[in-house]
This record gives structure tokens, sequence and C-alpha cells, in this order.
């Protein structure tokens, strides 16, 4: 059985159990491995991409191209990250071509909260979520953490920097549920590495509903990646007609 096939035997109630696994992974490597020096971070860590292009073919029979941004030099002290990821309709083959869903997240972070209280890398977040067609605009607010990972080595592998986000946004604007995260960067080789996030959704008026999507990205050239994608989507999956889980392969490219 191929591994896009596989997937699908997986049964809702073990996505808990993979999601918790790949949590206590985080929290043990946060707490076993090293802290990474300054001098590290320097040598091993490269100022990330300003823009990232991702474009995957979806085991559900779609395509999806994603679009990255970055800034650290917004005004008023606020740094932006967020993406737009546009998608073709599911289990439609003859148009996995014709893109035309799309989900955007943006987060505007400042780092004023953690400099009032001397804890570096807490900052205060406003994040903005717009769903097409469907579930509209939404507004969610909150704090998040980051800090260095230093890989564990073995042999020539592992030994560089990562970093884990941890996330709360407590209040979000339909005035029903919150969310909390984690979103995590683990280099295991210059050219090797998994990046995605985890995500914890819940409402007052619904079950609580877990995305989450770990990237496997290999280097192919300077800029270029090739793309091995798992994504479960507990919010795409209450939608009539959508699966929420899938496997993605494609290309990722930095600029």
């Amino acid at each position: 059985m191929s591994p896009m096939n596989a997937v699908k035997i997986i049964p809702n109630k073990f996505h808990g159990v993979i999601v918790l696994l790949i949590l206590s992974q985080m929290i043990a490597m946060t707490f076993l491995s090293n802290p990474a020096s300054a001098d590290d971070a320097k040598k091993d860590v490269k100022p990330p991409p300003n823009i990232v292009t991702q474009y995957v073919l979806d085991d559900r029979d779609f395509n999806s191209l994603a679009v990255y941004v970055s800034t650290l030099r917004f005004p008023l002290g606020i740094s932006v990250w967020g993406f737009t990821e546009v998608n073709a309709a599911q289990k439609d083959p003859a148009h996995r071509f014709d893109l035309t869903r799309t989900f955007s997240e943006y987060r505007f972070s400042h780092k004023g909260l953690g400099d009032m209280l001397n804890v570096k890398g807490l900052v205060a977040q406003v994040e903005y979520n717009d769903i097409t067609p469907g579930a509209g605009q939404l507004l969610r607010f909150g704090v998040a953490y980051r800090h260095n990972l230093k890989m564990p080595q073995i042999g020539s592998v592992g030994g560089l920097n990562g970093w884990l986000q941890w996330r709360a946004h407590p209040y979000q604007t339909n005035g029903n549920g919150g969310q909390a995260s984690l979103i995590y960067f683990l280099p295991f080789h210059k050219k090797v590495f998994i990046n995605g996030w985890l995500d914890l959704n819940y409402s007052e008026n619904s079950r609580r509903k877990w995305v989450f999507g770990p990237f496997l990205n290999v280097r192919i050239s300077e800029r270029s990646w090739v793309v091995l994608r798992y994504r479960h989507n507990g919010i795409e999956e209450a939608i009539p007609g959508l699966d929420g889980t899938g496997w993605a392969i494609g290309v990722r490219v930095d600029f």
C-alpha cells in the first residue's frame, strides 16, 4: 500500500495520539538539548528569506500554491509573517490546476511586551485569517514565545540551531473559542530540515479540532527545495465534501 493511500485508513481517534507524540518529542528536545550560544546562532542560522513560494500536488487530487512573506522592518516596531494558499477543488483531477479556494493567515507581532517583562522572544500578537469561499474573516489576539533549540548531534547529522514558537490566542473576533499552537523549525543537515505547525482550535459550541502539517524539505539548489507534506485539518473535515487529511509532494523556491 502506498503512503498516499495508507493515510486514508487512519482512524480519526489516532490523530490525537500522533499530535501528542509530536508535542512530547518537541518538549523533550527543548529541555534535554544544550542551549544554543550566540556564536552558534551566528554560525548556523542564516537570515530567513523574505518571500517563499511553494507548489505541491496533493493526493486528494488537487494542486496547491502558497506564498509566504515576512518582514522585520514594519512601522512601529511590528514584524509581520504570513501566507496565502490557493487550492483547487478536492477529488476533481480533471480540474486540479484550477485554483479556486484560498486561505490567508497573517501574524502581526510586537516585542514591547517581552521588553517590558524582560523575556526575550516574547511578543504580543494579532493574527488575521481569511477563508474563501465559506468562513470569511477572523482576528485572533494573544501572545507568542520563541526560543532557540540546539539539535542533538549524531555523527555528522544534527548539531544545528532550530527553534520553537509557542502561541496562545485565547480570544477571537467571533467571540467563540480560541487557538493554541506550536510552530517549529528543525534542521538536521544544512540541506535537510523539517518545519511545520500544530494547532489546537477550541470552541464553546463544537469539539476541539486539530490542524497540523509537518514539511520535510530537501535542498536541490541554492534557492530551491523538494518538499514532502503531510497535513491533517480537522476544520476542513467538518466541511461537507472536504477531506482533511492528505500527503503532498512539490517544490519550494526562496527569494
